[in-house]
């Protein structure tokens, strides 16, 4: 009887999507005067632009031209107690290693609060705080973006250890990454608050992003690698379609995207997937209920008001970018 009821409701999902437009537009509504918002993107040399509607991008500011991987690139961004806020860096030598953590109430005027021997990101924030990887395996913690708080270390032995992505969902943060020389152990640590880990494993195949909706985690990765779990503990519903280089995967707000190279994924709980048959030109890095916004190499802009026809924006000097957010400054 269990299983019948789950596919009854795995039924009724698929029903209520195929009722909205060709792929996903139908995210929730930001909470706030929609009119007032900003998206805002940040990337490889220092790059932050922003925008009122997700096609016109302005407000450029960036430390370098052609930046690498390398301290000037900013990696993560998030919004939350009316502050966007951005980490990133990191290189192979002393000399670009350092981290970085700024924040604006606009998307015009940033002002880095804080700067770290090694690369910052992800950055979250939930449970009315922010919380960042660090340096040294750790975790730092604010509640106003602009004074951090050391948190905890993962207890993993070894120099090479790399965070790489994030999600807050379920009331906590689960971080992931890789680790060893040789970046073949993928892991996935657990936290509430920054405070406390309270779990790590080191056992997840190789993955490249996550994201968190309908009450689910989701990463995913090479090989159309596709596995989700409610808690960042246990992993499971996994799927692979060989050859599918996944490595970006959103919630729209009523359903999950997952793209890279050619080929496109949609579930609408993590769990069934159904394979995109429209080609999307770009890695999509955000999407509500009007818009989806997404980018290819070197920083070309990418918009979307149906998730079938897809258009460029202007063209714009190379600096990729690596994240997209949407806040509505108080």
């Amino acid at each position: 009887m269990k299983g019948i009821k789950m596919k009854f409701r795995t039924l009724l999902l698929w029903l209520a999507a195929a009722l909205v437009l060709p792929l996903v537009l139908r995210a929730e509504q930001p909470a706030g005067d929609e009119s007032k918002g900003i998206f805002v993107a940040a990337g490889y040399g220092g790059r932050r632009i922003s925008s009122r509607d997700g096609i016109t991008w302005e407000n450029m500011q960036q430390w370098e031209e052609k930046g690498g991987d390398d301290s000037s690139n900013l990696i993560s961004a998030t919004f939350g107690n009316g502050k966007f806020v951005v980490v990133g860096g990191g290189g192979w030598s002393k000399d670009t290693q350092a981290g970085h953590i700024l924040v604006s109430k606009d998307g015009k005027d940033w002002n880095e609060v804080k700067k770290m021997a090694f690369r910052v990101s992800p950055v979250m924030f939930g449970n009315k705080r922010f919380v960042v990887g660090g340096p040294d395996k750790q975790l730092w913690w604010s509640e106003d973006g602009e004074n951090w708080k050391e948190g905890p270390k993962i207890n993993f032995e070894g120099w090479a250890f790399w965070f790489r992505q994030g999600a807050f969902g379920n009331g906590v943060f689960v971080f992931t990454g890789n680790a060893d020389p040789k970046q073949k152990t993928s892991w996935a640590a657990v936290t509430p608050d920054g405070e406390k880990i309270s779990s790590f494993q080191t056992d997840l195949p190789p993955n490249r992003d996550i994201a968190f909706g309908n009450g689910r985690f989701v990463i995913v990765g090479p090989d159309g690698l596709r596995m989700s779990s409610t808690d960042g503990l246990k992993w499971e519903n996994r799927e692979n379609s060989p050859g599918d280089g996944l490595s970006r995967v959103i919630w729209t707000g009523i359903e999950f995207l997952a793209t890279g190279g050619k080929t496109a994924w949609r579930s609408p709980d993590g769990v069934a997937w159904k394979k995109v048959e429209t080609r999307i030109p770009c890695e999509v890095l955000w999407a509500n209920n009007k818009i989806l916004i997404g980018t290819t190499w070197p920083g070309q802009m990418w918009s979307s008001t149906d998730g079938a026809a897809w258009k460029k924006g202007v063209p714009m000097t190379p600096n990729g970018i690596n994240a997209v957010v949407y806040g509505i400054p108080k």
